[in-house]
């Protein structure tokens, strides 16, 4: 991966995203959500530590934080539908390593198909920007 050039092309993307958003190119909601998405990503890259150390390995709080912010549901929310505290998705979040179970709770929550959990969950989803 050539971190560098990738930074370069999400921090162009990401100026491009304001111009439209500026502009009323597109809806503000999705052009601010895949910013978003793009902003994280470019984060991970400046850090060299990607969502998930490998990307082909599925990340659950990638999936969890990603759907999140597309479907404009903030985890407090996600908490909510789910009959939970707040703190304990958090804490989910932080160990990384739920059951398939959890999966289909949290998907459920967020309003997704399992499936489209899963495929939020892998860094490669994130790299729009690339």
């Amino acid at each position: 991966m050539n971190t560098p050039l990738l930074i370069a092309e999400c921090e162009l993307r990401i100026s491009q995203l304001k111009i439209a958003i500026a502009r009323n190119t597109a809806p503000a909601e999705v052009l601010e959500t895949t910013m978003a998405l793009h902003q994280i990503a470019l984060t991970s890259l400046k850090q060299k530590q990607p969502p998930s150390a490998d990307p082909g390995k599925f990340s659950f709080s990638l999936a969890v934080q990603s759907l999140s912010l597309t479907h404009g549901i903030p985890l407090n929310d996600v908490a909510k539908r789910m009959g939970i505290p707040a703190r304990s998705v958090h804490g989910v979040l932080a160990h990384d390593k739920p059951s398939v179970s959890t999966c289909e709770k949290y998907a459920e929550a967020l309003g997704v198909s399992i499936m489209e959990f899963f495929s939020a969950g892998h860094y490669t989803t994130l790299r729009a920007c690339a």
